[in-house]
């Protein structure tokens, strides 16, 4: 018999396995995560619901339904942008260099990207939805011309940010952070490592669930627990008019 195969006692302490047997990141393995799009209806509906009262007694430039599309849009674009930079693939729904656009959008694109987990190893991508059959897998310049009047619009009452760069898509977390259960008095984010900033669950939680839940983080396996003390339409309606330019 081997060295390899002999039994010691020893060698079943967790400590041991812990310091010897666990194995190192394989940035060879691929996780993907799917981001949910066609259910992100309540943020963009808020968004524009502020902008109507703001611009208030004028009319904006976009129907609530074109709002809503165009949202879907602009985060199917990052999610593509995302992909051709890490694997060359088909180019984006449309350029988006340069477009502005609502800071609480702004701020979701911008966590969007790709992230190498040393704590779980392997490198967590992301890809959009498999239906192309909505609205929001289209593009077309009458869109694009309304959502230009809209930001003209609103550029002095709220604060708008450029959609991120193509070049910026590393080191974004935000696929290591889970929304478990819905409708929870005060809602609470789970975090698989530690990895992830303070300031990024808040995402999790003014958002409709933005990933596919292919495994459930039980206690025993958390990292993390971010908790809020508000209701999700408290804190949801908070940070909306954090925007707001005074």
């Amino acid at each position: 018999m081997s060295f390899s195969q002999r039994h010691i006692p020893f060698m079943d302490n967790p400590l041991f396995k812990a310091v010897f047997h666990e194995p190192r990141p394989d940035f060879s393995v691929i996780i993907y995560r799917t981001l949910r799009i066609e259910n992100q209806n309540t943020l963009s509906s808020a968004v524009y619901d502020l902008f109507a009262t703001l611009m208030l007694p004028r009319k904006l430039a976009m129907e609530r339904s074109e709002f809503i599309r165009m949202w879907k849009s602009l985060l199917l674009a990052r999610v593509q942008q995302v992909l051709r930079k890490e694997e060359f693939t088909e180019k984006p729904l449309f350029e988006p260099f340069g477009t502005l656009v609502p800071a609480p959008l702004g701020e979701l694109l911008d966590a969007i990207g790709s992230f190498s987990s040393q704590a779980r190893g392997g490198i967590y991508r992301i890809k959009p939805p498999e239906n192309k059959g909505e609205d929001w897998w289209k593009m077309d310049n009458e869109l694009l011309r309304k959502w230009w009047l809209l930001k003209t619009q609103m550029k002095r009452h709220y604060k708008l940010l450029e959609f991120p760069s193509k070049d910026d898509v590393q080191n974004r977390p935000l696929m290591l952070l889970l929304r478990p259960e819905e409708g929870q008095e005060e809602p609470f984010i789970k975090a698989w490592t530690n990895e992830p900033p303070p300031e990024l669950p808040h995402l999790h939680l003014v958002n409709d669930p933005l990933f596919e839940i292919h495994h459930v983080i039980k206690y025993e396996h958390c990292a993390l627990r971010y908790t809020n003390p508000c209701t999700e339409l408290q804190y949801r309606s908070a940070y909306l008019a954090s925007f707001i330019e005074k």
